[in-house]
């Protein structure tokens, strides 16, 4: 016959490892949220993130109070109120984060996809919700969804073999099960509709045709997650990829194709024949050799670069400087033009670049305030019209932190992009570059400790 203390003793065990395996997913669910923050914190503004980083310190503390095994560890009342804590947070960061323009993620997630790939599975499940069945949500996250998705089955690399969305996340898989079940009828032709426009030959490809196909996408609702149907629609957004820069793709309005160039546009000092000869020239100067005399070299020797780092001098020389498919040294160089156009003014008509497509109309102070408070002046070249931006920080730049010039600097380049701009180079008043962006590349900010006494 059975004791029946050992009866209550295995009772109260099995209870007591129910409620620490609770604990232990409640943690889980705790790291989970902290993964998929730390990938969208740098897109969130300072008042949100504060807010959001407060919370999740007081439960990161409660947490570490709820040992498992431990009695204070326990008790259910509290495991309950963890939870529902919890749920809370999630909940108030996907808001956040649903907050965030498609824009902006794709001026920060592409990097991250690579180092922290787990961190963007983890925001990918925060966007889809744990309740997440309603139309009207549907509606709301999928521009979103629609590019993280995406980025996580091309890997940032649309070339790359198409990972199966299906599989990226069990909470994904399981919404992809009951997505199947909507509009089951209409399923194979939307399918169809979605492989056909992947096939479709970059130059019968309209913008009329992909924009109707993005407003298909943003009408399907839950018929969204269908496997067969959220399969066609990646293979069609990673065949856009290959044919159109993403930033021309502009995930707010996937498939936008770029008008032509009106007939009498100036061409892009970027793409001025003088550039890589200017950019050998400065190899034969770094090496020592005499300047010869014509406008090349005596523009060359005139161009200031005691203030470049290592780095970005190292990215000057390099051979493929001067050629649009190297940014950042031919972006260098044009910046290095534009800080000494006015006194080269009467030498650069020489070699076929005339002052004003450097200096552009200066940017007006109201302007500049619109595109962020910290820049104390800027222009763009071309005439005010072309790709590249030279602007100088206030000097308030330097007392700010780490983190709140990692966010500025987003919110900067951001605003710059969506005006046209993509090679940007913003030094602080001593003259020294403090953020540089360059194509769709993330921004990089020089923070204050990494530079030179």
């Amino acid at each position: 016959m059975q004791d029946p203390t050992d009866s209550a003793a295995s009772t109260t065990g099995g209870t007591t490892s129910a409620r620490d395996s609770a604990l232990r997913e409640l943690a889980a669910r705790f790291q989970a949220l902290r993964s998929a923050w730390g990938v969208i914190a740098p897109s969130v503004v300072a008042e949100a993130k504060q807010a959001i980083a407060a919370a999740g310190r007081e439960l990161r503390q409660e947490l570490a109070e709820l040992v498992p095994g431990e009695p204070c560890g326990r008790d259910p009342q509290a495991i309950a109120a963890l939870d529902e804590r919890l749920a809370e947070l999630e909940a108030s960061m996907r808001d956040v984060a649903l907050g965030v323009s498609v824009a902006q993620l794709r001026s920060t997630l592409p990097e991250r996809v690579g180092v922290d790939r787990r961190g963007v599975l983890c925001l990918l499940d925060l966007i889809l919700g744990a309740e997440f069945e309603a139309a009207d949500d549907t509606q709301v996250c999928l521009p979103t969804l629609d590019y993280v998705i995406t980025l996580l089955c091309t890997g940032g690399d649309p070339d790359a073999r198409l990972q199966d969305p299906v599989t990226l996340t069990p909470r994904l898989h399981a919404l992809c099960e009951r997505g199947g079940l909507h509009q089951e009828a209409r399923l194979p032709e939307l399918e169809a509709e979605f492989h056909r426009a992947a096939e479709m030959h970059e130059a019968d490809v309209r913008t009329e045709d992909l924009r109707t196909l993005r407003r298909r996408k943003m009408e399907l609702g839950p018929a969204f997650f269908a496997p067969r149907v959220l399969r066609a629609i990646m293979a069609y957004n990673a065949a856009m990829l290959k044919r159109f820069d993403e930033e021309v793709l502009s995930s707010q309005d996937w498939g936008v194709v770029p008008s032509e160039a009106p007939p009498n546009q100036a061409t892009s000092v970027f793409e001025h024949s003088a550039l890589p000869k200017l950019a050998a020239a400065l190899r034969r100067r770094s090496a020592g050799d005499p300047p010869a005399h014509d406008p090349i070299d005596r523009i060359a020797w005139c161009l200031d670069l005691s203030y470049l780092s290592d780095p970005e001098r190292e990215a000057l020389l390099s051979e493929s400087t001067g050629r649009r498919e190297d940014l950042k040294g031919t972006t260098i160089l044009v910046s290095l033009m534009c800080r000494a156009a006015v006194v080269l003014d009467q030498e650069l008509p020489g070699i076929g670049i005339a002052a004003d497509q450097l200096s552009g109309a200066r940017i007006s102070s109201e302007e500049l305030a619109r595109v962020s408070p910290f820049l104390a002046s800027g222009k763009r070249s071309d005439e005010g019209m072309g790709t590249a931006f030279v602007g100088t920080l206030h000097g308030v730049w330097s007392e700010l932190e780490t983190e709140e010039q990692n966010l500025a600097a987003g919110e900067l380049v951001e605003e710059l992009r969506q005006r046209g701009v993509r090679e940007i180079m913003i030094y602080d008043d001593e003259r020294r570059l403090r953020i540089q962006a360059l194509g769709g590349r993330s921004p990089t900010v020089i923070a204050n400790s990494a530079l030179r006494p």
